[in-house]
Order: C-alpha cells, then sequence, then structure tokens
C-alpha cells in the first residue's frame, strides 16, 4: 500500500500544478482609444461583406485559449467570410470544410474529447448554391 501513495503523491502534484498554471487569467481592459486623426472608412461603391457560417465547437475556454477556464463552457463559430469589392474578391478562413470529420481525426486525442462541433453548410457548397462565380475570388 506504501508503493501507492508514492505513485499516487507526483500524480496529484502534476494534476495540481497543471490546473493552477492553466487558470484563467483574463486581461486587464485596455484604455479607451485615445488615437486621433484615423482615417474615415470610404469603402469602395459595391463592396460587401458577408459572413458564411459553416459550424460550431463546443468545449471549454480552457482547451480553446490561453488564460481560459476549464468551467467555462464556450461555443465558437466557424465562419468564412467574402469580402466582395469591385477589384476582385476576398474569402477569409473557409470555417469548416466538407472533410471536418476527418481533419477532426488528425488532432491530438485531448482535442478531440474536449470538443464537439456541429457542421453546418461548407462555404464552397453556399457559393455554389447562390451561382456564385469563383473565379472572382
Amino acid at each position: 500500500m506504501k508503493w501507492l501513495a508514492v505513485v499516487a503523491a507526483p500524480v496529484l502534484a502534476l494534476v495540481v500544478a497543471f490546473f493552477a498554471a492553466t487558470r484563467a487569467a483574463p486581461l486587464p481592459a485596455p484604455p479607451p482609444l485615445a488615437a486621433t486623426g484615423l482615417p474615415s472608412a470610404s469603402p469602395p461603391a459595391g463592396m460587401t461583406v458577408v459572413q458564411l457560417p459553416t459550424g460550431v465547437t463546443h468545449r471549454s475556454a480552457g482547451f480553446a485559449y490561453r488564460g481560459g477556464s476549464f468551467t467555462d463552457a464556450r461555443d465558437f463559430a466557424m465562419t468564412a467570410t467574402l469580402v466582395q469589392h469591385p477589384r476582385g474578391d476576398i474569402l477569409i478562413d473557409t470555417g469548416f470544410g466538407r472533410t471536418i470529420d476527418a481533419q477532426v481525426q488528425l488532432m491530438p486525442w485531448f482535442f478531440r474529447m474536449a470538443t464537439s462541433w456541429e457542421r453546418l453548410v461548407p462555404a464552397a457548397e453556399r457559393l455554389a448554391a447562390a451561382g456564385y462565380d469563383r473565379t472572382r475570388l
């Protein structure tokens, strides 16, 4: 029975150290923006910004970002952003694609155990359904 205490004590110490090192540590709020002379936004005529939601991940903040709490459940939107501009369009962060299930299987086991996800319609399929000409990208 002594061997159990010898093994359990270091394991318990590691677990305590892990949770102490990863406890929530929010950053202080920044001061109000005091910059002057910022240019006003003047997008060209015909410019639009479109959100294309592709899914949602569910996990604790502790697995999502540094300083997040393991007891703080969060939902994270996976959203592509299409910027339509007269000189050409830009698709930013395509979110979840058609192969998200296979991609998740390549993630470390602890990520898979701590995360679930909902797949929506991939950006490529949303664009195709809307008749969007992808040669503009």
